[in-house]
């Protein structure tokens, strides 16, 4: 084991990942896996076809001429359909993992790497015997060598299983070698040739998993930079509620869809009461955690098609989908509420802070736009604070002069 492990830092494959999480391991794992499937599936997909013709028109057409099965043409037929069998089981198995890789993942005893490892192996040993058969007829050892310099470069396989790939089948073809092979001057230089070409083979091999693996988790973890970087650009950092920027990049669509489909829809602006006095008074630490608690009171009340968004400073900004204004009114009262009942605290002080609310019917304004329906929500909140602050106003509810203005 201690040989093992050495080799796989020599490899360069033993590295800290300590910075990656166990979801993007398994990440990084399904798309190795996934790519691998994908290349081995078309490898033996092909080695099926070949074999299949050689067994039809070349070991069947000798076992007739021959009229027996056994020594070397039965042998010969035999290792034909090993490889075969071994390839029809591996494409299946290939097909299995392509066509369900989240339920296959889920397995934490990820059998793939395993697999692909033991059929490779099974086709290699298969094509040694064949070679050295083969050697009463000529003394290369081809088939063999560029076999296995193929499945070097075409398939994945992960150290040190590579070792115990490439190690056992040149095993299996030296003792095959002078089992069958007639006694001649070349037998030891193909011996010789077959584990220089096998050593090339284990560090082509080992070189590709190690260029593949790293990046493939490049790559995972570029998409996950990326995904973390628009995550950022659409939420506040303070509150974690979305900004404004992700809020009318989304609405336009839901305005096409309401305006398609006649939906209700309420938006709500909310503004906390004299918060000003509460920055001046205890600082903006404080202020901060007010903010944060609000938006919390935000979010709890939020259902999971609802959208709530902090707009700026100390307006907050929901959007309640399927929601009439009525809807809308006892929704936004009990988040009132729920505020006005908060009492926050923090190095010995402690203060309430309301809040007060406008309410817009966000359908009304599907054909003239966003900007609108804010402007009347806008309105309908200051006449809440004109009315003595911590309730809800209507637009609908303003006097006819009001809208106008």
């Amino acid at each position: 084991m201690n040989v093992l492990k050495t080799y796989r830092e020599l490899a360069g494959l033993e590295r800290d990942h300590s910075g990656i999480s166990e979801e993007m391991h398994d990440t990084i794992a399904r798309e190795m896996d996934t790519f691998n499937a994908l290349r081995t599936q078309y490898v033996l997909i092909i080695t099926f076809i070949f074999e299949l013709a050689l067994i039809l028109l070349h070991d069947l057409p000798q076992i007739r001429r021959t009229g027996s099965m056994t020594g070397e043409t039965g042998l010969y037929l035999l290792m034909h359909i090993v490889i075969a069998l071994v390839a029809c089981t591996g494409v299946l198995l290939a097909r299995k993992v392509l066509t369900s890789p989240e339920s296959y993942m889920k397995s934490r005893h990820r059998s793939f790497n395993r697999a692909v490892a033991f059929m490779v192996f099974i086709i290699l040993s298969a094509s040694a015997v064949i070679n050295s058969l083969d050697q009463s007829l000529f003394s290369s050892i081809t088939v063999y060598t560029s076999t296995v310099l193929l499945v070097s470069v075409l398939v994945i396989l992960k150290p040190p299983l590579n070792l115990f790939v490439f190690l056992g089948s040149y095993t299996i073809f030296a003792i095959s070698m002078f089992i069958y092979t007639p006694a001649h001057a070349g037998m030891q230089a193909n011996l010789i040739n077959g584990s220089f070409i096998v050593a090339a083979a284990i560090v082509v091999s080992t070189s590709y998993f190690k260029s593949f693996s790293e990046s493939t988790a490049k790559s995972v973890m570029l998409r996950e930079a990326n995904r973390q970087l628009e995550i950022i650009s659409n939420r506040d950092v303070l509150t974690g509620l979305y900004n404004r920027r992700f809020f009318y990049d989304f609405i336009q669509q839901e305005l096409q869809y309401l305006k398609r489909y006649n939906d209700e829809c309420s938006l709500v602006i909310f503004d906390l009461d004299d918060f000003k006095q509460v920055n001046d008074r205890f600082g903006h630490t404080y202020g901060d955690l007010v903010l944060k608690t609000f938006a919390g009171i935000l979010t709890a009340h939020c259902r999971e098609s609802d959208l709530a968004i902090r707009w700026g400073g100390e307006e907050f900004v929901m959007v309640l989908f399927k929601a009439s204004t009525t809807d809308a009114h006892d929704i936004v009262k009990r988040i009132l509420t729920a505020q006005e009942q908060m009492t926050n605290e923090s190095e010995g002080r402690t203060s309430t802070v309301t809040a007060s609310a406008g309410v817009v019917n966000l359908q009304r304004y599907s054909a003239t736009g966003i900007d609108e329906a804010i402007i009347q929500a806008d309105r309908a909140l200051y006449q809440a604070k004109r009315e003595g602050k911590n309730r809800v106003i209507s637009a609908e509810a303003l006097p006819a002069a009001e809208e106008r203005l």
